[in-house]
Formats: structure tokens, sequence, C-alpha cells
């Protein structure tokens, strides 16, 4: 990863530094799309560090704090939004085979449900306890469909 030190203020547009020195206080400001871009566009070119988090906020006027936040919340927002759609038959069969196999064990339903989110890599288990329910639902109303005359 680069070295971030006066490089970030390459990423900063004018309009959007503020002096950095400890006689401008660090204010709270509203987090507008293009502030958000920088802040994207700083961590993912230099990463999370302490070091880096302060230069950005530094430059934007505000606090490591404020940064960090923001960064957990256009993350988390990104990533759920990538998962939305993600259940395909494959991978719905995986959850399913390793909850049985919890089951058969007498093992907990919802640890099952954390072993297939890291085997799977890319949802959360309460992602894959609503999908299980889910599929039991669809497989019950399957078979009582099938089952009527």
């Amino acid at each position: 990863m680069p070295e971030a030190t006066s490089d970030i203020r390459d990423i900063v547009p004018e309009s959007l530094r503020t002096p950095s020195s400890s006689e401008f206080p660090k204010v709270r400001f509203s987090w507008t799309t293009e502030r958000v871009e920088v802040l994207v566009k700083a961590i993912e070119k230099y990463g999370t560090s302490a070091h880096v988090i302060g230069q950005i906020a530094d430059q934007l006027g505000t606090t490591k704090k404020s940064c960090m936040d923001r960064w957990a919340k256009y993350h988390r927002t990104n990533r759920m939004t990538s998962l939305k759609y993600i259940w395909d038959e494959r991978r719905t069969k995986i959850m399913l085979d390793i909850v049985a196999e919890f089951e058969a064990k007498g093992r907990p339903r919802h640890e099952a449900f954390h072993q297939v989110a890291i085997i799977l890599g890319d949802c959360r288990a309460s992602q894959v306890a609503t999908r299980w329910r889910y599929a039991k639902t669809a497989a019950l109303n399957s078979s009582q469909d099938s089952d009527t005359p």
C-alpha cells in the first residue's frame, strides 16, 4: 500500500480542504456524496490505519472518529447491497446440507448458520437463518401441494 504522507492532499479537492492546524477546531459537517467519495478513495488507496484516517480527517476538517464512522457506514451499506441477491441453488444446497449435518450431531442450529456464513464468505449468519427459514417453508409448501389431490 502506498505511503500516505502528503499524497492525501492530492485526493482531497481544494474545495473540500480545511486548514489542518490546531488553530482551527474540528467542526461537525454533513457528509456529502463528494466527501464520502474522497474518504473512500483515500482509504482504498492508503488503508485504514489511525495515521491515515487522521490525515484524511485533518484534510476534511473533521475528526478521526467521524471518518471511521462514515467509512463503516459506507462499507456496511455497500456490502449489504452487494449481498442482497446472493442465494442460488448451489448455495442453498450447501446451507441445507450443513444445517442438516449440525442437527444430526445435535448441535445448535445457530452454530450451523455461523459455519455456513464462514464457508460462503460473503454473507452473515442472520442472512443464512433467514434463507434457511424460507427454504424450509418453501419445501413444506411444495410437499403439501403434492399431497393435495
